[in-house]
């Protein structure tokens, strides 16, 4: 298959961001927007916040892997279009933007998902290189629920703090 755009999702998200500052009272910036997953969705909160940087001034990773592969929603994509979903690979070609405009994040794995938190320092490193203010850590777990309901609480402070300092 040919290059494919990164992915109809992006476009969705950016769609439902809108949608909702339509109709609720929000603040409409991307100092005020946070974007998190666990697992799959930390790969999809990392991808969209990275490839839409107008919209999104932070994210959060739970668990969440940096190089996608053809499979599931990529199934059949060419090498193009994979490295332009692989956080890991693009990630330096954003630098001039992430300094302009500023980056924070925080990213997680459990101790027993030992394939996520591989990953977790090479992409950390990566993120702050490129001028992203980035926290990480390795908590005891897996790659589970246990581990995300613990942390939950730990994330949404995080989350407040920097939605309250402003970019």
């Amino acid at each position: 298959m040919g290059q494919r755009p990164p992915s109809r999702y992006l476009s969705y998200i950016a769609d439902v961001v809108r949608a909702v500052d339509d109709r609720l009272s929000t603040i409409r910036a991307r100092s005020a927007r946070v974007l998190a997953g666990d697992s799959e969705g930390a790969f999809g909160a990392t991808n969209v916040a990275l490839h839409d940087l107008s919209l999104f001034g932070a994210f959060q990773s739970w668990s969440g892997y940096f190089h996608e592969t053809p499979a599931g929603t990529f199934a059949g994509a060419g090498p193009g279009t994979i490295a332009a979903n692989s956080p890991a690979d693009y990630v330096p070609l954003l630098a001039p933007r992430i300094r302009r405009v500023g980056l924070r994040a925080y990213l997680y794995a459990g101790a027993q998902d030992r394939w996520t938190a591989a990953q977790l320092p090479g992409f950390v490193a990566e993120l702050r290189a490129a001028g992203a203010r980035v926290g990480s850590a390795v908590y005891p777990g897996g790659h589970n629920w246990t581990l995300w309901r613990a942390q939950m609480p730990h994330m949404l402070t995080l989350a407040s703090g920097w939605l309250s300092s402003g970019p």
